[in-house]
């Protein structure tokens, strides 16, 4: 698995409450290709209906940003992930 930090309102997930959250978390547990594009397979801890959610693969890696301190300038975040090998 590959845990993300992202910038929660980019990643455009309907089941957010309200926009989302500025600063979000979760885990890419698989990899999907697709006549509609490729999809990365995650665990969203952030809605109910977050296990095994599809994301866009160009929507997910845009999202992508480390926390800066300050959530209006999540976006400036560097690119960041943490591997777990089992």
């Amino acid at each position: 698995p590959v845990v993300i930090p992202a910038a929660g309102r980019d990643l455009g997930n309907p089941y957010f409450s309200g926009e989302g959250p500025w600063y979000h978390a979760l885990t890419i547990i698989g990899f999907e290709e697709g006549w509609t594009g490729d999809k990365f397979i995650v665990n969203d801890p952030g809605t109910k209906r977050g296990s095994q959610y599809k994301y866009d693969v160009d929507v997910l890696v845009s999202a992508i940003h480390d926390w800066t301190g300050v959530k209006e300038d999540i976006r400036n975040g560097r690119k960041a992930m943490v591997i777990i090998e089992r």
